[in-house]
């Protein structure tokens, strides 16, 4: 019965990124939608910056990239401090008169 009621303390959130669906990717556009979900309550973080997920715990963030290669740290902390984080590496190939250039 102890065990069941301390799960919730020592489970880390449940953090997925519906998109972009892989680790390592690179792409010719300079803004990337970011979606996904994790676990309802949790503190989502994005390079730092807060997220508000929705209630179920899905959310979407534009992302406006700079040439070259972009590191992304993705962090979900529940409301008991474990913490969930995924990298994703976006390369985004600037080219000239392409959608990016300003």
């Amino acid at each position: 019965y102890l065990g069941w009621q301390f799960k919730p303390i020592l489970e880390h959130p449940n953090l997925n990124i519906s998109n972009p669906p892989a680790e390592n990717i690179t792409i010719s556009e300079s803004n990337l939608k970011m979606e996904g979900r994790t676990t309802p309550g949790s503190v989502l973080t994005i390079n730092n910056e807060t997220v508000y997920p929705e209630e179920n715990g899905s959310f979407k963030k534009d992302i406006e990239l700079r040439p070259g290669l972009n590191v992304l740290e993705i962090k979900a902390v529940s409301r008991f401090g474990q913490e969930t984080k995924l990298i994703r590496r976006i390369t985004y190939l600037f080219e000239n008169g392409a959608s990016g250039d300003k």
